[in-house]
Formats: C-alpha cells, sequence, structure tokens
C-alpha cells in the first residue's frame, strides 16, 4: 500500500494535510520542462511574502532606518549603534540582505568586500521621530501578534468552519476593536498609522471636497467620523479656513490624539446616534471598509439619525474596478480587501456602495477619483 501511494501521488502533492474535495477539470494547464523554470523563479518570492514581512518587522524595531538615516554603513557599524545586548550580528546581516533583496535597502560592496547598506525612500520612510510620515507604525501594526494570526484562519472563514471573522479567532471571541481597548500602544500604533495615510490623502480629499461644494463649503459644519487624530480636517481647514471642524471617535482614541486648533475634539459611538454630534456634512475616510455591511447599514442609519433632514455624507473609499478592468491600485485595492476579511470588513465596488449606502437610507449621487488607489469620494443624500 505504502508503495502505491509513493508512486501515485506526484512530485510536491501535499502530504499529511486536509484538502478540499473538488470536481477536478479535465484541461489541466500543464507547464512545458522550460516554463517551470521561471514559473518557480516568479512564484516562490510570494509563497515567501511573510518572511519579507517578518524581516522588515526585526529592522524597524531594531530602528535600523533611524541608525543609516542618510548615511552608508556596514552591518558592524550599524550594530555598534544598536544598543540591544547580544545582538547577533550574523543573522542582523542576513537579515539586512534580504531587505535589499526586493530594493528597500541599497547594498554595495564596501573597501573591504563587506556589505555595506543605504535606505532607499521606503525604509527612508521606515525613520522616526522626523517632520515626515513614518510607516513604522504600519509595521508595528500589520506584524502585531493578532493582526498576524488572524490570516491564517482564512481558510477556515472562506470554507465557513470558521462563522466569525479570523481575528476574533485568536483574541477569544473579541474584535479587534476591542483588544485595542487594553492595549492603548497598539491602539496608539493603529491610529497613527491612520494618520499617516491621511497624509497624501486628506490634502486630496480636501481639494475635491472644495471643488464640490465651492464657497458653500465655508458655511458647512463637517463632521469627521472615525476621525482619529484630525488629519483630514486640517486639510480641509486649509482649503477652507471658515469651516465648522469637529473630529469624532472613540474616547480612547480622542484622549491620546493631540490638541489641533480649530478642530473640536468629540468622544462618542458611531453605533449610537445619539453620541455623535450634529453637523451639515458626515465625513467618513476609510470607517466602512472596516465593518461587514450589516454593521456597516448600522453606522450609516445612526449617521443619518444624527445628521437630521439635509445632512449629507461624503465617504473616501476604495472604489473596486469592474471584473476583468485593468486598474493601476486594482492589486494593493484587493490585497487590502483580504486584510479587511481577517477583520470583519471588506473593499467595495459602486455597485456594492450603492446597495450598502441603499440599506443604510442613503443614496449614491457621485464619485470623484483621486491620484491615490484607496481615495475616491463618494458623495452620498439622504434617500
Amino acid at each position: 500500500m505504502g508503495n502505491k501511494t509513493a508512486k501515485t501521488r506526484a512530485l510536491g502533492d501535499p502530504v499529511g494535510c486536509t484538502t478540499a474535495e473538488v470536481q477536478r477539470s479535465t484541461t489541466p494547464y500543464l507547464l512545458k520542462p522550460e516554463e517551470m523554470g521561471p514559473a518557480m523563479g516568479s512564484t516562490l518570492p510570494m509563497l515567501q511574502g511573510h518572511l519579507l514581512v517578518a524581516a522588515i518587522n526585526v529592522i524597524v524595531k531594531l530602528r535600523v532606518p533611524d541608525v543609516i538615516g542618510a548615511e552608508t554603513l556596514s552591518c558592524d557599524a550599524i550594530a555598534d549603534r544598536i544598543k540591544v545586548p547580544g545582538l547577533d550580528r550574523v543573522k542582523l546581516n542576513r537579515i539586512l540582505r534580504m531587505v535589499a533583496g526586493v530594493g528597500l535597502l541599497k547594498e554595495l560592496a564596501g573597501p573591504d568586500g563587506k556589505a555595506q547598506y543605504r535606505l532607499t525612500p521606503g525604509t527612508a520612510l521606515m525613520q522616526t521621530e522626523l517632520p515626515q510620515p513614518s510607516l513604522a507604525c504600519g509595521v508595528h501594526h500589520w506584524a502585531e501578534k493578532p493582526v498576524w494570526d488572524s490570516a491564517l484562519h482564512l481558510t477556515e472563514a472562506v470554507t465557513g468552519v470558521l462563522k466569525g471573522h479570523p481575528d476574533a479567532a485568536v483574541l477569544g471571541g473579541k474584535s479587534i476593536w476591542d483588544h485595542w481597548e487594553s492595549e492603548p500602544a497598539n491602539l496608539a500604533n493603529f491610529a497613527q498609522f491612520m494618520s499617516v495615510f491621511s497624509f497624501p490623502e486628506g490634502p486630496a480629499a480636501a481639494g475635491v471636497m472644495k471643488e464640490h461644494y465651492g464657497a458653500a463649503l465655508a458655511g458647512k459644519t463637517v463632521v469627521d467620523v472615525g476621525g482619529s487624530e484630525g488629519a483630514v480636517l486640517k486639510a480641509i481647514k486649509a482649503v477652507e479656513p471658515a469651516v465648522k471642524a469637529i473630529n469624532f471617535d472613540r474616547p480612547e482614541t480622542i484622549g491620546v490624539a493631540p490638541a489641533a486648533e480649530g478642530l473640536e475634539m468629540v468622544g462618542g459611538d458611531f453605533f449610537k446616534s445619539s453620541t455623535l454630534p450634529k453637523g451639515d456634512v458626515y465625513l467618513m475616510k476609510h470607517i466602512l471598509h472596516d465593518w461587514n455591511d450589516a454593521d456597516s447599514v448600522k453606522i450609516l442609519k445612526s449617521i443619518k439619525e444624527a445628521a437630521g433632514a439635509g445632512g449629507e455624507l461624503v465617504l473616501v473609499e476604495a472604489v473596486i474596478a469592474p471584473p476583468g478592468t485593468e486598474h493601476p491600485h486594482g492589486p494593493a485595492q484587493k490585497t487590502l480587501d483580504t486584510l479587511m476579511m481577517c477583520i470583519g470588513g471588506k473593499e467595495r465596488s459602486q455597485d456594492e456602495w450603492i446597495a450598502l449606502l441603499a440599506d443604510g437610507g442613503w443614496k449614491l449621487d457621485k464619485v470623484i477619483g483621486t491620484p491615490l488607489p484607496m481615495c475616491s469620494l463618494i458623495f452620498c443624500s439622504q434617500a
């Protein structure tokens, strides 16, 4: 029996794995021998993508981008500046070499023939405490254990074995939002990361808002629902100082947000309309993509109730292109959609936005895109 199994199992077929029963295609796609090498070469780096994220996490936790700055340094020079007892320089160099292999560091040959490393724009964005946005908080966020581990449960989510979403499977039934209430440092990383996204998206959204409303924007009260540290409202006030700006988020987020001149900071729960401030325009940037359809409808209804007659809604979200459509940001949007699946959210197409808004008591009036992948403005009025 053992020999028969060995003969009938193809080279590379999984052993001891649980696989789905399927109806196999009658026309398999067989590669020619000369096609197999290139296929492996292009595919294996994708299969090892988790190792790249882990390696980037190492250099960010050790603050290697801060150590290198605008210099070109050897691994030994980098290690000398990292005050960690027991640092293994050989392993550190292997991590640096891997990160350089994908272009996030520049590897050069030093005078002694040993490798030297220089930052590229990608790792320059991972420096901290500088007058520019830092992606270090994003690395901390995406490598946080519940976020990381939830991806391992996507198969159970897709097959229906897992009835909730993956983050609850690794948090004992809690959501990532519940988890962060007891983890202020991780919540701060998330909040800062959202502000980093807002650095380019805020001015882009503000410009479209000004174009859409014109002079009328000056007389409006804009409530940014889930506005984190208020970056988008700051951008809106930069193009229209007369606008009244209210930044609304969870009390624990508002509690750690720095004060901002011209912004009123209000804490509450967007599922409870009674805690939402009164406004003319309710803005939500990357909020509904965090939630499934049922919860998103509850949020939309809550905002409609708080808005009263005539209140408007503007969503800043990704709009996934129709099937078969080439879109420059399609891969980024669809990868983010899988991330959102891990925490119970989703990215949506225009048709999906129309249906969701209708269920929540709103109608889609206009979509205006920007050059940024997750930054289309969806203007809505009450249905």
